[in-house]
């Protein structure tokens, strides 16, 4: 939950609203049997945290992340290391809109609760 610790220190920093953003690659959002209490402890830590959580599922979770700063108009974004072999994600995020300030927290940054 370090990411949501993150995106909570710069919220109150530039007293900006608290977006979670939570997007799932896949075809039913419960796709393992722990998925409903991950997704019920990212809601509660993030309520707790004064942040308003979102889920979506999207086959390309990059448009889907680019779309919901743009709705959103969110300014500054704390990104997780990204897993497996998309190491990019960060960079052609940066690329793609260079306005936002990219926080980029390493997994071994990073605290489960």
């Amino acid at each position: 939950m370090r990411l949501i610790d993150k995106g909570h220190e710069i919220s109150l920093h530039i007293s900006a609203e608290l977006h979670i953003l939570h997007v799932e690659q896949c075809n039913s959002i419960f796709y393992t049997d722990e998925s409903a209490q991950l997704l019920d402890n990212l809601f509660r830590y993030g309520s707790e945290r004064n942040g308003v959580v979102h889920a979506v599922c999207s086959q390309d979770p990059f448009a889907a992340i680019q779309r919901f700063i743009r709705e959103q108009v969110i300014t500054d974004v704390v990104l997780g290391e990204s897993p497996g072999t998309d190491s990019g994600f960060a960079e052609r995020l940066r690329t793609a809109m260079p306005y936002i300030h990219l926080h980029v927290i390493e997994k071994s940054q990073r605290v489960n609760v």
